[in-house]
């Protein structure tokens, strides 16, 4: 490890260099000694917390050491320590950013030792990288929502893979109206892709069966009234009474059932297209003086 702390000591001590190379950056070139030395001194206690595995404490001092004066070696060893601490995705991104620096042919010697750790490191990071693929089952109520560890999907990510730094990670999808549904996933370094299938399927609509009743409520309560008053015509006049009381009520329960049926068909043809589920209906009606009989099954 002596070589390592040297190549930060040498990047540190670099700003002699940097000032006459033409192709460094004009942030290292304009860098003060006061710069320069806080730089020397923050990349120093970097590596000590790195070598002792405080990882997120090592990125804090090399961003430190990084913001007074601009080396390569800095951001090498924050990309380390993300991979150290699991953040696979944001060690990609800061190996890159060093491997794709222009460096000119005067550029130090350690600026352009750590670019080529960072090249080689990087292309053997983006393999471990996991993906997680995230999948629908059935046909899901419009407006339902897909959530990633809190954060919305895309429609156009989903059956698609996403790289993922390694660790636990929560899915969750919202249908209007309906619970939400979760699942938990740990993926681990190596490249590995995992799958996480969601069961949804928009509501079924209202039965049928109601509807049907209502109707047939309605039917025999108008067949109750229209028999009524034709028995009523011809009755003797005890009996019209009573029988122009059933008639009214056939006619009420009748007009009842079926405006009961319309809004109920209503109600369905609104509700979410889907399979109507079997069912058996079987009605019987019996009509007799002034009394209306209904039994059914459903």
């Amino acid at each position: 490890m002596r070589a390592a702390r040297a190549l930060l000591c040498a990047a540190s001590l670099a700003a002699a260099a940097a000032l006459t190379a033409p192709a460094s950056s004009a942030r290292a070139a304009g860098a003060s000694q006061v710069d320069r030395d806080l730089a020397r001194e923050r990349a120093g206690k970097g590596y000590e917390l790195f070598e002792a595995g405080q990882f997120q404490l090592a990125i804090e001092l090399f961003r430190q050491a990084e913001a007074h004066f601009h080396a390569p070696p800095h951001l090498l060893y924050v990309a380390r320590s993300q991979v150290k601490l699991g953040k696979l995705l944001a060690a990609e991104s800061t190996y890159r950013l060093v491997a794709d620096e222009k460096l000119g042919p005067d550029a130090p010697g350690p600026f352009k030792e750590a670019q080529g750790a960072a090249r080689a490191e990087l292309a053997q990071l983006q393999p471990r990288v996991p993906s997680l693929v995230i999948v629908l089952e059935g046909a899901p109520p419009p407006g339902t929502r897909v959530l990633l560890d809190g954060a919305p999907v895309d429609a156009d990510h989903l059956g698609l893979p996403t790289r993922l730094d390694p660790g636990p990670h929560t899915v969750t999808a919202k249908p209007p109206g309906l619970p939400a549904i979760e699942r938990a996933v740990v993926l681990t370094a190596g490249g590995q892709e995992a799958r996480v299938s969601l069961p949804l399927a928009r509501p079924p609509a209202p039965s049928v069966v109601p509807a049907v009743i209502a109707f047939s409520v309605g039917a025999a309560g108008l067949g109750v009234g229209a028999a009524t008053a034709l028995l009523s015509i011809h009755a003797a006049p005890a009996r019209v009474t009573p029988l122009r009381a059933a008639e009214i009520a056939g006619f009420a329960v009748g007009g009842a059932g079926i405006v009961a049926g319309v809004v109920l068909l209503a109600v369905r043809v609104q509700a979410p297209a889907a399979a109507l589920p079997g069912a058996a209906v079987s009605l019987r009606v019996g009509v007799g003086l002034g009394a209306l009989h209904l039994a059914g099954e459903f």
